[in-house]
């Protein structure tokens, strides 16, 4: 089983807690594999999320939602930055090779 990405948006009307909760469900649900997560669009989305935390003036469901969103960015960057490091050093991934 490979890392994967969240697939389902998160529940209209939650709360920041109850979304918090519910992103971090997600995270186990993730469906690229590692080979597959661009580096570059990662740090992108890291980026807008951090810039989007700044914004104090968002509520507390927007905040709750960039918050998961710099969670996510940053799991994808550090498994794709592993998986460089891997392919650099000639360690076999320890996921499968993708079927597509």
């Amino acid at each position: 089983m490979g890392v994967l990405v969240p697939i389902a948006p998160p529940e209209p009307g939650l709360t920041g807690p109850e979304l918090m909760a519910r992103a971090e469900a997600l995270l186990p649900e993730l469906r690229a594999r590692a080979e597959e997560i661009d580096l570059e669009r990662a740090e992108a989305a890291r980026r807008r999320a951090e810039g989007r935390l700044r914004d104090r003036s968002k509520s507390a469901e927007e905040l709750a939602k960039a918050q998961a969103s710099l969670r996510r960015s940053m799991v994808r960057i550090k498994v794709a930055q592993a998986q460089r490091r891997r392919q650099r050093s000639g360690t076999p991934s320890q996921y499968p090779p993708s079927q597509e």
